[in-house]
């Protein structure tokens, strides 16, 4: 093996060592950043996703407080009411697929509040 003297090719060669290096350096740190850039996208949709889930978990509480009301409002029978303008009118529906078959009852919980009407 040769020894470099002070020339242009000892330095030629220590500057193409030194490119080869950086251009190595960049490589690994674009592939990083090209593994971090699709952690981040999977984050974010998950993110997305637990935002979602936590709308409708609201959604269907708030769903279940109004069903809740409706239920202790229907099982008071109306005379234990102390006033008649403290009645209200209940709009209710049953969505299709929970019909009974013929011949047997309604469950209470297939009602689905529509509205309420307050006053009457």
């Amino acid at each position: 093996m040769l020894l470099c003297d002070v020339n242009a090719n000892c330095n030629t060669r220590k500057s193409t060592l030194i490119r080869s290096a950086m251009l190595r350096r960049l490589s690994r740190q674009n592939k990083l950043m090209e593994v971090l850039k699709s952690k981040l996208d999977e984050t974010q949709l998950q993110l997305r996703e637990l935002k979602n889930r936590l709308r409708q978990n609201i959604c269907e509480r708030d769903h279940a407080a109004a069903e809740a009301d409706l239920r202790s409002l229907i099982e008071q029978p109306s005379h234990c009411l102390p006033f008649p303008s403290e009645r209200q009118m209940l709009i209710v529906g049953v969505a299709l697929k929970d019909l009974p078959p013929p011949g047997t009852t309604l469950t209470f919980d297939k009602l689905k509040v529509l509205a309420m009407v307050p006053g009457l």
